[in-house]
C-alpha cells in the first residue's frame, strides 16, 4: 500500500517538487489508488489503522480538490465507497448494477475500473 508520504517524497525525487498541480499521471492514478484502499479500511474499523486511514483521506480529499476541484473528489469519493460496497455488502444483482456505476466513475476520473482498484 503506498502511503502519501511515499508519493510526495516520489513526486520530489523525480520532479524536484512537491506540487501535486505538477503531478504525472502515475502520482495522480497512486493517490486515488490509495483513497480507495483507505476508504476500505475505514469502513471495516480496524482500530488504529482505521484511524491512520481517515487521516489520509482527509489528506487525499485537500489536494485532490485543489488539484482537480470538488466535482472530480466527489466522483472518486463516490467510486471508493462503490468498492467497498461491492466488496462487503452488495448481494449479486447489486454488484451488476455497481460494475456499470464503477465504470462511469473511472471514466470520469480518467481512467479504468482495474486502474484505480490496482488489479
Amino acid at each position: 500500500m503506498i502511503k502519501l508520504k511515499n508519493v510526495l517524497k516520489e513526486n520530489m525525487r523525480r520532479f524536484g517538487t512537491k506540487n501535486l498541480n505538477e503531478a504525472v499521471p502515475e502520482q495522480l492514478l497512486a493517490m486515488l489508488r490509495y483513497y480507495v484502499s483507505a476508504d476500505y479500511t475505514a469502513d471495516q474499523g480496524w482500530g488504529e489503522s482505521a484511524d491512520q486511514a481517515e487521516k489520509e483521506m482527509k489528506m487525499i480529499r485537500a489536494k485532490i480538490i485543489k488539484l482537480k476541484g470538488a466535482p472530480y473528489f466527489d466522483a472518486l469519493k463516490d467510486f471508493a465507497n462503490l468498492v467497498t460496497y461491492d466488496a462487503e455488502y452488495a448481494n449479486t444483482e447489486e454488484s451488476a448494477d455497481i460494475q456499470t456505476k464503477l465504470e462511469k466513475l473511472a471514466s470520469t476520473l480518467g481512467f479504468s475500473v482495474d486502474q484505480l482498484r490496482d488489479i
